[in-house]
């Protein structure tokens, strides 16, 4: 992959994914994966159709040494019940919007309005994000391992939404960089070089 860093590994409608970026989300899923239990030779099932996140999650559990069980989307969901049981699948990978009863540990969901911004109408007419509770997003664990949660200092006085910020970042940031939550705090915990101190921030007093 260095070799090759700065080729188009994916195109998505205007997104781009090159080789670097999917090393690096790749990577990215792979720890995700670790920090939930998964294990060398646990199986990952991809229920997705053919958005970038599949090739994501099939590097990634590569990565973790994982064996990937590709479900063909159009499944009904006892049958997706059956391959999940019948494969022994510990992690189910699936669109928002396909996720029925699950007989697995760990559930990560995604949309297909992720990584690209068109949202053109004749290929996402309908198309909502609709994440359950008892799910997690693909993306945003991505984004939240390693190396953390991120923060930033507002200039005094300043006022700002937690939707502009999200907004000037996706303005300035690859797709599956820019934050998905802000949380506003009165001061950021840091230490006394100025550091700031990620552990306080995920584990507020």
């Amino acid at each position: 992959m260095a070799r090759a860093a700065g080729t188009d590994a994916i195109r998505y409608f205007d997104g781009v994914v090159s080789v670097a970026e999917l090393d690096d989300l790749s990577t990215r899923f792979a720890a995700a994966l670790v920090a939930r239990g998964f294990e060398r030779g646990d199986r990952v099932a991809l229920y997705l159709q053919n958005i970038p996140q599949f090739v994501v999650a099939v590097v990634g559990t590569w990565k973790a040494g994982g064996i990937v069980v590709p479900v063909n989307p159009m499944l009904r969901p006892r049958e997706l019940a059956y391959v999940l049981a019948d494969s022994g699948a510990s992690v189910l990978v699936a669109r928002d919007h396909l996720v029925p009863s699950h007989p697995v540990d760990v559930v990560i969901t995604t949309s297909a309005l992720d990584l690209q911004s068109r949202n053109d109408d004749r290929a996402f007419a309908g198309v909502e994000r609709n994440r359950r509770d008892d799910t997690e997003d693909m993306l945003t664990i991505i984004g939240s391992t390693d190396p953390g949660e991120q923060g930033c200092d507002v200039a005094p006085g300043a006022s700002v939404e937690p939707d502009e910020l999200i907004d000037f970042c996706r303005a300035r940031m690859a797709a599956y960089k820019y934050p998905r939550i802000v949380e506003l705090v009165d001061e950021l915990p840091k230490t006394a070089t100025g550091k700031i101190l990620r552990r306080e921030l995920r584990n507020p007093t």
